[in-house]
């Protein structure tokens, strides 16, 4: 059982935040017969965020009721509650048997992941103290440097951050792993089939209307029991993956391998018509050598060469037509039905380049290719050294707009090299520890 609650805080003048986030694991390994494994996991997380910020805007208002209008600032004080609960539950059951010189291993595995994530806007009421005179254009009053003694919001309004939705990913799994042992060494194949079912809900917490609250808000009336969400989208999305693998030993020393595996990403990115984007899908190639004791037990550990290509990747492509897009005789370029949840271009028109545009896509092809090496030295009796090296080449292989090619990711490094080290006890009251 692994528990790891945290809480961070922040204060900068108009500005307070409060994050919390609390991480419970529960694993249980069971062998319940000779050859069958068994293992249970339930992972629970909560990531609830408090966050308070004044909202201004610039009217004009008769801030000290002399009967002229002045030029005034309105400060409405808002808070933001967003919270993220997510549960994850895993189990594999591993069962291995043998016939004469080979190994049967079947291994199965079910994974359940829900994810809620949900946020609301509260904002204080408008009254008469609500408004600042002003001597110039961007004057602040001190008064409003932090929230007013006695604040309280009684008010939830309907805004683009407003959002009550759910996401449930289910992924079955089965492999088959056996192993065969000759007089020329070790051979080991792998060949896996992964299913992966993602359903996703987008909502929000209410209709479209704003809602006069008591203070405090009670939870009831934020989202009564049974829940008063209004349903925007609700989208399916499921893929198969493989994976195949080989590998031979010629001696306790050395294993030779290689690896092909397929990847199926679900995307939560929907474009300006609702629609959410396709789901990332991948290829990726590794071969390499393992090696273990070396010169008698001091040098360990594997190189590798490997190759991936993603596609689908999602995008902002600024040039398309949106939902908002207007049609040059300035009409809108598309009509919603909302009993069938339809989008259609009128009949006849034609798209303004000069009116909102840009959407959301699924294109294009990013790969990246790669040296990794890591190797394991024991410096001492109780002492390990790891030096790792990784080399990528990666890039845009295909996209739409020609420029983006062979454009890298920024968060991606070309060399990665890594050292430390290991030490561990054994003895007396230290016994056990590793630095």
């Amino acid at each position: 059982l692994y528990g790891a609650p945290e809480r961070w805080d922040l204060n900068d003048g108009a500005v307070t935040v409060k994050n919390e986030h609390t991480i419970w694991r529960f694993d249980w390994e069971q062998n319940w017969i000779r050859g069958l494994d068994t293992l249970v996991t339930v992972n629970f997380q909560d990531r609830p965020r408090d966050r308070h910020s004044p909202s201004t805007s610039i009217t004009n208002f008769d801030v000290d009721g002399d009967g002229l209008v002045d030029r005034a600032m309105r400060v409405n004080w808002r808070r933001d509650d967003y919270t993220v609960d997510a549960r994850t539950y895993e189990a594999m059951a591993k069962y291995t048997f043998t016939t004469g010189k080979l190994e049967h291993g079947f291994l199965a595995r079910f994974q359940k992941r829900t994810y809620d994530d949900r946020s609301l806007t509260y904002r204080s009421p408008t009254t008469q103290d609500s408004y600042v005179k002003l001597s110039g254009v961007s004057d602040w009053s001190n008064n409003y440097a932090r929230p007013p003694a006695g604040l309280t919001y009684n008010e939830v309004f309907k805004n683009s951050g407003m959002w009550d939705n759910t996401s449930d990913l289910r992924q079955y799994s089965a492999s088959y792993m056996p192993k065969l042992t000759t007089d020329h060494g070790v051979y080991r194949f792998t060949y896996g089939v992964i299913r992966s079912k993602q359903v996703k809900t987008d909502g929000r917490p209410f209709d479209d209307a704003t809602w006069l609250l008591p203070d405090p808000v009670p939870p009831s009336a934020i989202q009564p029991e049974g829940g008063a969400r209004r349903i925007l989208a609700n989208d399916l999305q499921e893929g198969t993956t493989t994976l195949a693998g080989v590998s031979y030993s010629p001696n306790d020393t050395f294993t030779f391998y290689g690896v092909v595996t397929g990847s199926f990403r679900p995307t939560s990115v929907r474009n300006s018509f609702g629609e959410i984007l396709p789901p990332r899908r991948g290829d990726t190639t590794e071969t390499g050598l393992k090696f273990d004791n070396l010169f008698n037990g001091l040098v360990s550990g594997t190189v590798s060469y490997y190759n991936t290509e993603e596609y689908n990747n999602n995008k902002l492509e600024p040039n398309i037509p949106r939902s908002t897009s207007l049609a040059t005789d300035g009409l809108p370029l598309f009509t919603y039905d909302p009993a069938a949840n339809v989008w259609t271009q009128r009949p006849g028109a034609v798209f303004d380049p000069n009116g909102p545009r840009g959407d959301q896509v699924a294109v294009g092809r990013y790969g990246s290719e790669g040296w990794d090496a890591e190797l394991v030295f024991r410096v001492a009796r109780r002492a390990q050294a790891v030096v790792s090296y990784t080399y990528i080449d990666a890039g845009v292989l295909y996209d739409p707009d020609p420029r983006q090619i062979g454009r890298i990711d920024s968060n991606t490094a070309k060399h990665t090299i890594g050292v430390f080290g290991k030490y561990w006890f054994t003895q007396d009251a230290l016994k056990g520890l590793n630095l």
